[in-house]
């Protein structure tokens, strides 16, 4: 069973590419930095596909890599894009990001319920 954890060092790149997203950044700009992590996540794509562990873990590796890398990229350029309430902006994504898309979707759903409720709580506007 111990074996099968060590699965989880296919992480240990990301500890490096991380940090380097800035100097990705500074180096190729924002876009070409962000199509270089998902190039790279790219990939490790067809490594999964084949039958022996070697290439997955390979494929594994080069996806947390550079999906990591494009995180990294993404978060910072919410802070920056952000000209107001730039820690609600980076919340949201980063809550996006770590939830996913559907639970996103709920609460954005949730949100607009709030405020329909809301708004029929309101007196009606008399012409």
């Amino acid at each position: 069973m111990m074996q099968l954890g060590t699965v989880f060092f296919v992480f240990v790149p990301a500890i490096f590419t991380t940090p380097l997203a800035g100097r990705a950044v500074a180096w190729l700009g924002r876009r070409n930095a962000l199509f270089a992590g998902l190039g790279i996540a790219a990939l490790g794509l067809p490594l999964l596909l084949l039958p022996t562990l070697p290439a997955v873990l390979a494929g594994l590796v080069l996806i947390s890599a550079g999906t990591f890398l494009a995180q990294a990229v993404v978060t910072g350029a919410v802070g920056l894009s952000a000209h107001s309430e730039r820690a609600s902006a980076s919340g949201l994504y980063l809550c996006a990001y770590y939830l996913g898309w559907p639970a996103t979707i709920l609460g954005i759903a949730c949100a607009l319920c709030a405020a329909t409720a809301f708004i029929a709580r309101l007196r009606a506007d008399h012409p």
